[in-house]
């Protein structure tokens, strides 16, 4: 037999799997995420998170904690059972200085074989405190969510709030991923440790974007420095680094826009 394809990872895995355990796939082990992944509130004092399980199993939130005095959580519609569900996160900038200020929300899991945590940082401003910085020129790129093609690329330029708008002029109808990093060592890829990277709307869970006939704005996110160390820079663990390359659609694209800024 011969022939050519795309081969889909998971399940040739999960295939296998089925095989080793007798044709029944075993059960995909408990995966508790937050959505969105961290949050930077800047001068806002709340916002509302959702926890829950993408993997197996029947993991429960046991407890959650913070790590400071201004940040707190409260549930908001979770599981009484699993505690899965949405929760409250509010900022008290009483009797606190000008700054810039870095927390964190701690979720304690237990995943029926163990323990886990899950971390959410959270970034607020008290006052007016100067946030502009320098991230580097951004290389925006249009992905294929499928395959991982670049299909078009775009440097924008920096304004005098720190922000950078990007636009892409001519897009096909189809699924799309935006990502965003810089290149600071001339290698041409993107998004490796100690650059820049972001994607919309939250780099560790970008979201498809659906293009029809219709110009699609507000498609805005933050890009930060990777590091693996630290508790105030993203972590490159889960990010992988992207080469900048294009192969561009040769058919005539309808003139559909996707528009957005990035924020240091």
């Amino acid at each position: 037999f011969f022939g050519y394809g795309l081969i889909d990872a998971f399940k040739a895995v999960n295939e296998a799997r089925k095989l080793a355990n007798g044709g029944i796939a075993p059960e995909l082990p408990p995966l508790v995420i937050a959505s969105p992944s961290s949050l930077n509130l800047g001068a806002s004092s709340s916002a509302t998170i959702t926890i829950s399980n993408s993997g197996g199993g029947s993991p429960t939130i046991t407890s959650f904690s913070v790590n400071t005095s201004w940040l707190s959580v409260t549930p908001n519609s979770i599981n009484n059972v699993t505690g899965l569900g949405s929760y409250n996160v509010n900022i008290d900038r009483t009797d606190l200085p000008d700054s810039s200020n870095i927390g964190k929300v701690t979720f304690n899991i237990n995943t029926g074989s163990g323990s886990k945590t899950l971390d959410l940082q959270v970034s607020m401003l008290v006052g007016t405190v100067s946030t502009e910085g320098n991230i580097g020129t951004q290389f925006v790129l249009l992905i294929e969510p499928s395959t991982g093609e670049v299909i078009d690329l775009t440097v924008p330029s920096k304004d005098i709030n720190g922000d950078y708008d990007y636009q892409f002029n001519t897009v096909l109808a189809g699924s799309y991923q935006i990502l965003s990093g810089s290149d600071v060592d001339n290698d041409l890829v993107i998004c490796q440790l100690g650059e820049s990277c972001g994607g919309y709307p939250v780099l560790n869970r970008l979201l498809d974007v659906e293009v029809v006939n219709a110009d699609i704005p507000n498609l805005d996110f933050v890009s930060g420095v990777l590091s693996s160390f630290g508790t105030t820079s993203l972590s490159s663990a889960s990010v992988k680094a992207v080469k900048l390359q294009q192969d561009l659609d040769t058919e005539p694209p309808t003139p559909n826009k996707t528009i957005g800024v990035i924020t240091e």
